[in-house]
């Protein structure tokens, strides 16, 4: 008997699946996430995927998703990890918190213990988002997802070069290949509080090349334009945590919090636990004259009269207890109601919502539909004859009709990959794509700060801290240093091959 009772898939990858389960034996509700068999065999994949389970064993804190143990399921390593019930803050930020500032406050309080701990032990996150950020019932934010993690001390290049993390977070030094650190977590935590606070993702773009340059142009100042919305404050903080130079922002999550909590102390209305306490004791004193009000009515109604306008009226404006039960407090659960007494038939099971990370595709599925999942490695921006549906890994499958159509995967390292598919009524196909097969590496010795520049792209700065990913075929090396003439040289990179390429900036 399996010690694990596989409750439900809660999300899917190329290389993970993440399951709810019953574990038997302690009798507790977990999250597996397991390792795809068909990459169990490979030493390298697996290697990683063990650092990741090690690196999230040693952190302990109310605001980490724990790791219990790694262990083998369905003869696939696996990762037990702690089942939080509640929601994601992405999640969250769908339904439009009423306090914004006071949600944002709470997020950088709660993300900021957690990377104590973890940067404490030599683990930068590298993928700080509302995705990857849990809210529990109990209102309690926890990070998750150390999948990017990587161990301060360690030895082993992570993702053989590639960039990870999600475009849209990552701090410049992240995207140009450099070296990184804690600080690098700082960047991706303050473009997620601008997230709270305004409801805008900053450098959101419909590619990820568009993504990529706007983070490159970015300047403390753009943020200005948010003024109105948060205290002088808290903006001067967010401007010093997404410094684009690393040495500008604050030296640690540790500083980052002391200097939070000293300008929460300096506002007029006291800090934001003062702020918090006090919310709750006016909520204390609110639900004491509710019950006052009710008890008043039942003597009313009892004694014999009939039920007032006032009793009438408030009967019917009563809460559904279900939507009280949401993070947010009673403003997000009269904005749930509401919708739902706006609305209140459900969902028709034959439409079928976009995928995971928000895109706005709404598509009919007919009973003679057919269905197709999407896999790409590293990753890509899929494309359905000629229309964006989001960014791999998408865990659902999507709902098309019979017949020939075009998929396109692209991704700003490698060019784009595009295959004509056709498909059969009734049938779900999987289609998967591998840049890494047609790719290619280059290393590059040359002079300290010298930019890297591919095809008239900025790449990188020297020195390199892992070899450059590029598609196979012909390529401009150019290198720039500021006091030097730039350096150009054609390479031409095979499949799988390294290029070991030795310039000076001053030659």
């Amino acid at each position: 008997m399996s010690q694990f009772r596989v409750e439900e898939t809660i999300s899917e990858s190329s290389t993970t699946r993440v399951l709810r389960a019953f574990q038997v034996a302690l009798s507790r509700r977990v999250l597996l996430k397991v390792l795809r068999p068909h990459l169990a065999a490979d030493p390298v994949v697996k290697g990683r995927f063990v650092r990741e389970a090690h690196a999230c064993a040693q952190l302990r804190s109310e605001h980490i998703v724990q790791v219990y143990d790694l262990t083998e399921f369905e003869n696939s390593p696996a990762i037990v990890m702690e089942y939080v019930n509640g929601q994601s803050l992405k999640q969250l930020l769908l339904h439009a918190p009423a306090d914004r500032p006071a949600l944002a406050g709470k997020t950088a309080v709660h993300v900021l213990r957690a990377l104590i701990i973890a940067h404490r032990k030599g683990v930068t996150h590298r993928d700080i988002k509302p995705g990857n950020i849990l809210v529990t019932e109990d209102e309690v934010m926890k990070v998750t997802d150390f999948g990017l993690a990587h161990l301060a001390d360690s030895t082993v290049a992570t993702a053989d070069g590639i960039v990870v993390g999600t475009p849209a977070y990552m701090a410049p030094e992240q995207i140009r290949g450099e070296q990184i650190d804690t600080r690098t977590d700082l960047f991706s935590l303050g473009a997620t509080l601008v997230e709270v606070l305004t409801g805008e993702r900053i450098f959101e773009g419909e590619t990820h090349t568009e993504c990529i340059r706007k983070v490159l142009a970015f300047k403390p100042e753009d943020l200005d334009q948010y003024g109105s919305r948060t205290s002088g404050e808290f903006l001067d903080f967010l401007k010093r945590m997404m410094q684009p130079v690393p040495a500008m922002r604050y030296a640690s999550a540790q500083e980052a919090l002391a200097a939070l909590n000293d300008k929460e102390e300096s506002q007029p209305h006291g800090s934001l636990k003062t702020r918090l306490r006090g919310r709750k004791a006016l909520a204390s004193v609110l639900a004491g004259l509710l019950v006052i009000s009710s008890i008043a009515a039942l003597i009313v109604s009892r004694s014999g009269g009939e039920k007032n306008q006032y009793q009438q009226e408030r009967t019917s404006a009563m809460p559904d207890t279900a939507a009280l039960i949401t993070v947010g407090g009673s403003d997000s659960a009269r904005q749930t109601l509401a919708k739902r007494k706006a609305d209140p038939k459900p969902e028709s099971p034959n439409l079928r919502k976009g995928s995971q990370d928000g895109s706005a595709l709404l598509t009919a599925t007919p009973a003679d539909s057919s269905r197709v999942r999407f896999t790409c490695n590293p990753w890509g921006q899929i494309y359905v004859d000629g229309r964006s549906i989001g960014e791999t890994p998408i865990a659902e499958s999507f709902s098309l009709t019979p017949g020939k159509h075009t998929i396109k995967f692209s991704n700003p390292l490698f060019e784009p990959i595009i295959k004509v598919v056709n498909l059969q009524p009734g049938r779900e196909l999987t289609v998967s794509v591998d840049f890494m097969e047609g790719a290619g590496f280059l290393l590059c010795d040359a002079n300290s700060s010298t930019e890297v520049y591919i095809d008239d792209v900025y790449r990188a700065m020297t020195p390199l801290s892992a070899p450059i990913v590029l598609s196979a075929g012909r390529h401009r090396v150019r290198l720039h240093h500021s006091s030097a003439p730039d350096v150009t040289r054609e390479i031409t990179v095979a499949i799988r091959d390294t290029v070991h390429l030795k310039m000076s900036a001053h030659e």
